[in-house]
Formats: structure tokens, sequence, C-alpha cells
């Protein structure tokens, strides 16, 4: 085995490992459904797969359109108190 080999197997390991913690990440959060929840470990542990689901970043936050969403759909207050318990989830799962 080269180097070469080497240096491209240590780095799909990386991203193998990275995706692996969006997942975990994305798995973590008390806002997200059973089903997603599973449906997403189970395509990471069967098939090495991270889905994406909608409204969602690669890294497992919610999308900055979501969280615009919010805003419109409900007053100040409310929107800043659900936007802040979100961004209180996403800082203790963030590395």
């Amino acid at each position: 085995m080269t180097y070469e080999d080497l240096k491209k197997q240590n780095e799909d390991l990386k991203q193998m490992i990275s995706s692996m913690r969006d997942v975990l990440r994305f798995c973590a959060r008390g806002d997200v459904g059973t089903y997603y929840q599973q449906e997403s470990a189970k395509e990471m542990l069967l098939n090495s797969r991270k889905i994406v689901w909608s409204n969602h970043n690669e890294d497992g936050t919610f999308t900055e359109e979501y969280k615009q969403g919010i805003k419109k759909r409900f007053d100040k207050d409310k929107a800043k108190e659900i936007l802040d318990r979100i961004e209180e989830i996403e800082s203790e799962l963030l590395p």
C-alpha cells in the first residue's frame, strides 16, 4: 500500500467519522422525532450514508431558512423563546 493510498484511506475515515458525528448530533436533539432519529441511525449503520432532512443542515443544526420561518410564524417574544432554546441545544451539541 502506497503513501497516497494510506492518505486517501485516512481522509475517507475522517469524512466517515465526521458524518457519524453529524448523525449522532442530529439524533441527540430532543426536538427530533424518533422516526427521523431511527431512520438516520439505521441508514448510517447499514449504508454508511448520512440523511440530511429538510429544515436541517449537514451538521444536524436547523437551517437559517427554518429559523426565519419561526420569526414569521410566531410573535416576537415566542419566536425569541423558541430560537433561544434551539441555540441552547445546538451550542450544547456542536463541538
